[in-house]
């Protein structure tokens, strides 16, 4: 169970690095990474212009258990919001956001990384 879980937390983080890089390219500025508060957490906080983007990274290395982006649940976007409103409420001057998933989807025997960007999701209202 341990080194599962291990497996699970390198290839996540993986991701979320790879996602990090990629934002960094496209012009966005990460403000932060891991945002936790209790029964919640944001992957990635960037900003764009005068834009905060929450960012939800969903890693997979291979479909056996479906694309990245299907990770992504009803519940997981449910503790993401309640992170979001204290994210909010911590800094009151963001009031232009979205929330976007980046599905990472990492080929080993090509050694490549496909990056799947979903702007602005249909989420649980804030």
């Amino acid at each position: 169970m341990f080194l599962k879980r291990s497996i699970e937390q390198s290839l996540g983080e993986r991701g979320e690095d790879i996602a990090s890089q990629y934002l960094s390219k496209k012009g966005f500025t990460v403000v932060q990474r891991n945002f936790r508060i209790q029964g919640g957490e944001i992957d990635i906080i960037a900003q764009k212009a005068k834009e905060l983007i929450f960012v939800e990274v969903k890693t997979r290395s291979s479909e056996q258990f479906g694309h990245p982006e299907e990770g992504v649940t009803f519940s997981k976007c449910l503790r993401m919001r309640k992170a979001i409103r204290i994210f909010l409420r911590r800094y009151p001057s963001a009031t232009l956001f979205r929330v976007d998933i980046i599905a990472v989807a990492i080929d080993r025997t090509l050694k490549k990384e496909i990056i799947h960007h979903i702007e602005n999701i249909d989420f649980p209202e804030v």
